[in-house]
């Protein structure tokens, strides 16, 4: 205690005259080091133990004249050997926490897999000559996402698919939609609506934006 009140004395003027005149730098150091002394000193306070009041003397009493006894004692009664009996007002025993069942836990979810998923097949929807919609599949996993992120862009013949499971996506790209995922027979898929339709169709080619690999059309 006699350190951290000779630092506070020797610290606190000069940390406070670098707040008002310091630089930046100086500031930040004054800051740091008012912190500190501060934190020392709750942690100080936190580990002193309160001190007991201290007792009171107790008032002068007259002794009591002492009680001569006989020479011989008397033999000991039959009910002073019977051992004392506990006290009914004793604490009963703290009782054991009752042990957990089964039932008695909640299951959590467990999260999808919100990684890159690379299209494995793709289907042209087509009506009137314009391109409305595209329908990709890939293979289901146990850890899938019900909801996949995709962007769909043409350039030329080609129809460039990103695609990444889950709605949280590091850098979201411009136009990204999130749509959900149905799952039959092990196999996802999804379908993309193209708003507005793409003129074009069955003369498409469709890649993997991310890969470059290309996308069996069906």
């Amino acid at each position: 205690m006699l350190v951290l009140g000779v630092s506070w004395l020797l610290l606190a003027p000069v940390c406070l005259w670098l707040l008002l005149r310091g630089r930046a730098r100086a500031r930040v150091i004054a800051v740091l080091a008012l912190t500190a002394l501060e934190a020392a000193t709750v942690w100080l306070d936190s580990g002193i133990p309160p001190q007991a009041p201290a007792a009171r003397p107790s008032a002068l009493r007259p002794a009591a004249p002492e009680v001569s006894r006989p020479s011989s004692a008397s033999p000991a009664s039959p009910a002073s050997s019977v051992p004392p009996r506990p006290s009914a007002t004793a604490s009963p025993r703290p009782m054991a926490p009752a042990p957990t069942r089964p039932g008695n836990v909640i299951a959590h979810p467990a999260a999808c897999s919100a990684s890159p998923l690379a299209p494995e097949e793709a289907r042209l929807i087509t009506r009137r000559g314009a391109l409305r919609a595209v329908a990709l599949s890939w293979t289901a996993t146990a850890d899938g996402c019900d909801t996949a992120t995709v962007v769909v862009r043409r350039r030329g013949g080609t129809l460039r698919v990103w695609l990444h499971g889950g709605a949280e996506v590091p850098d979201r790209p411009a136009g990204a939609r999130t749509l959900p995922v149905r799952v039959t027979g092990g196999t996802a898929s999804m379908q993309v609506r193209l708003v507005p339709p793409l003129p074009g169709g069955p003369d498409l080619t469709a890649v993997d934006g991310r890969t470059g690999r290309p996308i069996a059309l069906r």
